[in-house]
C-alpha cells in the first residue's frame, strides 16, 4: 500500500493494530490520514459480503475521508461512511423502524431549526425567557457573559419551569 510507506512508526502501529484503538492527536499530526490507511488496510482483510462503517460527527469529517479514499483509488463497495446520524438512519432506523410499534407508519427527523422552533413555543408556553450563557473566559479568567442579573434570571427561570410541572 503506497499511503502506508507515507506515514511514521506510531501511524503504521495504529494502521496494523488488531484491536479497539483509540488515537488522540493534535490538529495537522495526521489523523485522518492514518485512519484513510487504517480503512484501506482493514478493506484487504475483509471477506466476501463484509463492509467497513467509517462513522463521523460532522458532514465534514465524511467527506474528507470519502475524497481521500477516492484520491487513493479505493473502491467503495467495501466501506460505508458518513456521520452517525446518517448511519443510524441508513443501517437501524429505515431497515428495522417496521418492527417499532411508534415508527410503523412513518417517522419523520427534525433538523436543528425545528428543534429550535419546537423549543421556542414549550417556552412561551410555560412562560419562560432563553438566557444564552457564554462559557468563555477572558483572558483575566472570569466568566464572559456570566454576571449576577443573569445568573438571577436563570434562578427564576428554574424556579418558574419547576412549578409548571
Amino acid at each position: 500500500m503506497n499511503l502506508l510507506n507515507s506515514l511514521n512508526t506510531e501511524q503504521k502501529e495504529v494502521v496494523e493494530y488488531n484491536d479497539h484503538l483509540l488515537v488522540i492527536a493534535c490538529p495537522g499530526s495526521g489523523k485522518t490520514r492514518t485512519l484513510v490507511a487504517k480503512l484501506i488496510y482493514e478493506g484487504t482483510r475483509l471477506k466476501k459480503n463484509e463492509k467497513i462503517a467509517a462513522i463521523t460527527y460532522t458532514n465534514l469529517a465524511a467527506e474528507e475521508i470519502e475524497l481521500r479514499l477516492e484520491a487513493n483509488c479505493v473502491d467503495d463497495k467495501f466501506y460505508w461512511g458518513g456521520t452517525i446520524h446518517s448511519f443510524c438512519s441508513n443501517w437501524i432506523i429505515k431497515p428495522f423502524s417496521h418492527l417499532v410499534e411508534e415508527l410503523k407508519y412513518g417517522y419523520t427527523f427534525i433538523d436543528e431549526e425545528d428543534v429550535e422552533e419546537i423549543t421556542e413555543n414549550i417556552m412561551k408556553s410555560l412562560d419562560l425567557k432563553y438566557i444564552e450563557f457564554n462559557t468563555r473566559r477572558d483572558p483575566n479568567g472570569n466568566m464572559v457573559g456570566l454576571n449576577e442579573e443573569n445568573v438571577m434570571l436563570l434562578i427564576e427561570s428554574v424556579q418558574k419551569a419547576s412549578t409548571s410541572f
